[in-house]
């Protein structure tokens, strides 16, 4: 089934500025109307809106994930206009939920990329397709006020919880094992900036809403920048243009 004909057709509209928590197996989530202050710090810049569900198309995503794989998501074209706080296509309308291999990852730390984001590594099962999701910080701005803060959150805290002795720093990871994990965000496109394991269309799930490790436990990560995510050359990225 191509990845087009897997999107569906009506639109989720939830109020604006509503947390909620989103339920695994594509349940209808639950939404609270309790008006949230404004709030955060100042972390992200490009396209920041549309990564934290803070803009103002975000009531228009569709929240029920869609089943596909990272070599579909990655086969996706980009967009070819430059889009900045608005979403560009229906694939950023939209959750997807994937089953990949645990690359590996890091906290955004440092420099004009630090945005305190947890960057994730995930490749096929059936092939080299890797791509990039994001857990942004609910200490930012954009994040604390998200439709899906709730979400974001306890996306965090699952991850942070699998990792107790590798919690993500600013120096990139490799998991032990890579073991298969489900993951569910929204389907968004990043500009190119060489980030490790960007996928060839600069695609993300962005925010991670959840994510499902193999079994209870926790997992080990180390060190070795020989095996990290190797870059294909600039000409073979096709991403949205600034």
């Amino acid at each position: 089934m191509g990845l087009a004909t897997m999107l569906p057709v009506a639109v989720s509209l939830i109020p604006s500025g509503a947390p909620l928590r989103v339920p695994r197996h594509g349940a209808p989530p639950s939404v609270s109307t309790t008006a949230q202050p404004a709030c955060g710090i100042d972390c992200g810049k490009e396209r920041w809106a549309v990564k934290t569900m803070s803009d103002p198309g975000a009531d228009m995503v569709t929240l029920a994930p869609v089943p596909t794989t990272v070599a579909a998501l990655v086969a996706t074209p980009a967009p070819t206009a430059a889009a900045k706080d608005t979403r560009a296509n229906q694939i950023e309308k939209q959750a997807f939920t994937v089953h990949a291999k645990l690359i590996g990852f890091k906290q955004e730390l440092q420099g004009s990329e630090g945005d305190h984001d947890f960057h994730i590594v995930l490749q096929d099962l059936d092939s080299a397709d890797t791509m990039i999701v994001e857990i942004p910080s609910p200490a930012c701005q954009g994040v604390c006020d998200s439709i899906v803060r709730d979400s974001i959150q306890s996306a965090r805290n699952e991850f942070s919880a699998a990792f107790p002795k590798n919690p993500p720093r600013s120096d990139f990871v490799l998991v032990d094992g890579s073991p298969t994990v489900e993951v569910t965000g929204i389907g968004m496109f990043d500009f190119f900036h060489r980030q490790t394991g960007v996928a060839r269309n600069c695609i993300e799930l962005h925010p991670v809403l959840d994510i499902q490790f193999p079994a209870p436990g926790t997992f080990g990560a180390h060190h070795d920048t020989a095996h990290n995510p190797k870059p294909l050359p600039d000409s073979d990225y096709h991403c949205m243009p600034k």
